[in-house]
């Protein structure tokens, strides 16, 4: 199984490798597959795995890399890449894919049609498209930043978050219901920005991530969001809550006595010396202090 959906009267639509369908409950009340393979023509029935399954007020979308389905409950719709359909996004219905050595395309007009600029992203990678304002999505290139699109074009957007992007790329994101966007990376963990691209928060190794590779983020309905990881399973960050845990594993060391803001950061004085956290890092010791009781920003 590649990829999951759920339309609005809870039926489950599910995509496959070499086949995709629903599930539906028999009259013993057990979950059946039904396959819509039967509905596609014979010759494009050798289209390997759906990468991802959408619903819309359209139909169900499955992407596969040669072809995009469409069911609408009675007929099948399809149409073919020759240079193989790379990533797959629905927002706020509203439909994109971008196609290898083409760009980004738009579903309008019962179509696919390339967005305006949408070829700056013929040999550029797509990992998400999230919501920014009414008339502007942001585009998550997977190894150059963060752009912004509307009507008339693309322009790159410079960010705090811009170079952690460039040095690990991102494979998937989502916008929060928080309002915050959070990017699953390869190899930098799991990054939080503000929808500005200003960073909040990072979840890695250095603060109790099994793993810096995240391939997919989901949220649910308490704000807690999962995380897939490339060699250690699912992991729970209980994001939703107003509490979070600093300790021994987050880089502080010995008895606290006192915990101070300043423009450095967080500042934790313990017997064991003065501990700094920037936004969205770990605990770094200040060099040449060994014990500290308290710390107070001074201005000049």
């Amino acid at each position: 199984m590649r990829s999951l959906a759920t339309d609005r009267s809870g039926k489950i639509y599910v995509g496959a490798q070499g086949e995709f369908g629903y599930l539906e409950l028999s009259t013993t009340g057990d979950p059946v597959f039904r396959s819509l393979v039967e509905s596609i023509p014979p010759k494009h029935r050798d289209f390997g795995d759906v990468w991802t399954t959408v619903v819309s007020s359209s139909g169900v979308f499955f992407q596969t890399k040669s072809v995009i389905f469409l069911w609408d409950g009675n007929r099948m719709k399809f149409w073919v890449s020759k240079s193989g359909f790379h990533t797959f996004f629905g927002v706020h219905d509203r439909f994109f894919v971008r196609e290898i050595d083409v760009g980004l395309l738009e579903y309008t007009g019962g179509t696919f049609n390339l967005v305006p600029a949408g070829e700056l992203f013929s040999t550029m990678r797509v990992s998400a498209i999230l919501p920014f304002s009414d008339n502007t999505l942001t585009v998550v290139s997977r190894d150059d930043g963060l752009f912004h699109m509307n009507g008339r074009g693309i322009n790159a957007v410079d960010t705090g978050i811009t170079a952690y992007i460039k040095r690990f790329g991102v494979y998937n994101g989502r916008l929060l219901s928080s309002g915050e966007y959070a990017l699953a990376t390869l190899g930098g963990g799991l990054v939080v920005s503000d929808i500005r691209g200003e960073l909040i928060e990072v979840f890695d190794k250095s603060t109790g991530m099994p793993d810096d590779v995240v391939n997919f983020v989901s949220e649910d309905h308490e704000g807690n969001l999962w995380l897939a990881l490339n060699s250690n399973g699912l992991v729970r960050i209980d994001y939703g809550s107003p509490v979070r845990v600093f300790g021994r594993k987050e880089g502080i060391e010995g008895t606290i006595s006192d915990i101070s803001h300043s423009n450095l950061g967080l500042l934790v004085s313990t017997s064991g010396g003065v501990f700094r956290k920037e936004i969205g890092g770990s605990f770094t010791r200040v060099q040449c202090v060994r014990r500290a009781w308290a710390a107070q920003e001074v201005s000049d």
